[in-house]
């Protein structure tokens, strides 16, 4: 590997970067833990269930935002310029708010809910799923110092003025109303938050050679297909099973790799692989040059000398070192194989004036393929708990609600990963291999840890009563672990342009629910056995699509 001045920069800016973005996860999820804690101090039992069947409501309708956000981060990935996303974020913000505008009669019977309130989740809704734009513009580009900032303010405008709410004494509806007008601050902060943005003559584009016209056309086809979560994550920086469940399982896994960092750094993006000495070769899979070459210019190269002295002089303590590493790993790995096309991230009239046509515009359908893959992830995630719920017995049921949490951190502890290494997925190189290693350490030393200290992580989560549990939780945290891996072959299959990405995972939730309503499982450990065999079966389908996609384009 390089060990060049600027590849040490870049290695220390990703590294840095996996700090900011786990401690801004974290905080995050700890804003989402505190509405239902507070909310059990101020609302009777009922409005508690309501504030809770909303809050998950609100979570469920603003999935197909971090669809929005992973769509866009492979579209700026792969061009290395603006992407014109206007138009598909408020399309799929208005489907979003609207589905649940237009079922307020319904959700206010079903749910028990103030007719008043609905209208308001709506209200909420729209402006976190049109946060996805600016969000993936941020992660696509590699600027996760910002992106961290601008996952905190996501939380704050989500639970912000609900916590006020509650703070200041308000009924559910105005609590709700408040939440409402908290968030849609948060869109305009966001797009302030992007900053000044450098013009696509200040960035350098790698000699090699250029797309073919079917290559730029294959470019611009993945990019309208690709998608992703964080998951869903995806992934993007966004963490919805926190918010479902009150936030309690995220924070409980990801606290542990917590860091504090400057939400204002930000590693140079792509740039930064260029100057060090990356190959400017697009892969057969990427056709990552199409956005920026097909204008005609013939940028400068630039070289930033002081940008990781900068970087380092604000780099938070190294008390999360083990997540600088995963980030410094990721970074080596693929700025030492990948080929992309560093450019600069503009507004949708940048992408239009630089003539980027096609490759610099984001289609619906992509923003259809991550959604639905950050829906199959959570579905996938919760259906086990769904089953529990219905199959179990009572007391089997709340036993596995408790190991369930487990399973929730195991999922979301590893997403740093996924959220770092999205964009050089895209661009190829060893980026896939060593992303899987990353989360299967991780995941590794979760079960171990869970397989120690079973007996105080049920007692933790759920109290004495569940102590029995304990025995159980490595094979919870287990199922956790291989969703992980889930997520991120998931977003390795967005990044290299799947139209379905997540359809094994659909496969395997349909086929757990079948079998299960066959088998019918009577207590914890025969349930879990079902949803270890689904998760491994998730891991093993999805894996199998990612290589095999990988070796046709090789070939």
């Amino acid at each position: 590997m390089d060990s060049s001045p600027g590849m040490r920069g870049s290695l220390t800016a990703l590294g840095r970067a996996g700090l900011v973005v786990t401690a801004a996860n974290v905080l995050a999820n700890l804003l989402a833990y505190l509405a239902p804690v507070l909310g059990a101090r101020r609302f009777t039992p009922a409005d508690l269930g309501a504030l809770a069947a909303a809050l998950a409501l609100v979570a469920i309708a603003t999935m197909p935002g971090i669809g929005l956000q992973t769509a866009v981060a492979v579209a700026v990935a792969r061009t290395g310029g603006a992407v014109a996303a206007t138009r598909p974020a408020r399309l799929t913000a208005l489907v979003c708010a609207g589905s649940v505008l237009l079922a307020t009669p319904l959700l206010a019977d079903a749910l028990r809910l103030p007719l008043l309130v609905p209208p308001l989740l709506a209200a909420m809704t729209a402006p976190a799923v049109l946060s996805g734009r600016p969000l993936g513009v941020l992660q696509g580009s590699e600027r996760f110092g910002r992106l961290a900032g601008g996952t905190v303010l996501l939380a704050v405008g989500r639970y912000g003025g609900v916590l006020a709410g509650m703070v200041a004494g308000l009924s559910l509806t105005g609590t709700f109303a408040l939440g409402a007008l908290v968030a849609w601050s948060v869109p305009l902060t966001l797009s302030r938050l992007l900053g000044p943005l450098p013009s696509a003559a200040q960035c350098e584009v790698p000699a090699g050679p250029r797309p073919t016209p079917a290559e730029a056309e294959g470019g611009a086809s993945r990019s309208a297909g690709s998608a992703g979560i964080a998951g869903a994550g995806s992934a993007g920086a966004r963490s919805v099973p926190a918010e479902a469940e009150g936030g309690a399982s995220v924070s409980a896994g990801s606290a542990g790799t917590a860091g504090a960092g400057p939400t204002g750094a930000q590693p140079a993006p792509a740039g930064a692989s260029a100057s060090a000495g990356t190959a400017g070769t697009a892969s057969a899979g990427t056709a990552g040059t199409a956005g920026t070459a097909s204008a005609g210019e013939q940028p400068a190269l630039i070289e930033e000398e002081g940008a990781a002295a900068a970087e380092a002089e604000g780099a938070v303590a190294a008390e999360a070192e083990g997540a600088a590493v995963v980030s410094a790993a990721l970074a080596g790995a693929a700025n030492a194989g990948a080929a992309g096309v560093p450019g600069s991230v503009g507004d949708d009239a940048a992408a239009a004036g630089r003539g980027d046509g096609a490759a610099g515009v984001l289609r619906g359908r992509a923003v259809f393929a991550a959604a639905s893959a950050s829906l199959a992830i959570l579905v996938a995630s919760y259906a086990d708990l769904i089953l529990a719920r219905r199959l179990l017995p009572p007391g089997e049921s709340g036993a596995y609600a408790v190991g369930a949490v487990l399973t929730r951190a195991a999922i979301w502890a590893p997403q740093v990963v996924t959220i770092v290494a999205l964009p050089r997925l895209v661009r190829g190189g060893a980026a896939l291999r060593v992303g899987l290693g990353l989360i299967g350490v991780a995941s590794t030393v979760l079960v171990g840890g869970a397989a120690l200290a079973g007996d105080l992580l049920v007692r933790v989560v759920g109290g004495g009563r569940y102590a029995a549990l304990g025995r159980l939780a490595p094979y919870f945290v287990l199922v956790g672990a291989l969703y992980a891996a889930t997520v991120f072959l998931v977003n390795a299959r967005i990044a290299a342009g799947a139209r379905r990405p997540a359809a094994g995972v659909w496969a395997v939730v349909a086929g757990m629910v079948g079998v299960v309503l066959v088998v019918r499982p009577g207590t914890v450990g025969q349930l879990l056995v079902c949803a270890v065999g689904a998760a491994a079966a998730s891991v093993l389908i999805t894996g199998i699509a990612v290589w095999r996609r990988a070796f046709t384009a090789a070939r």
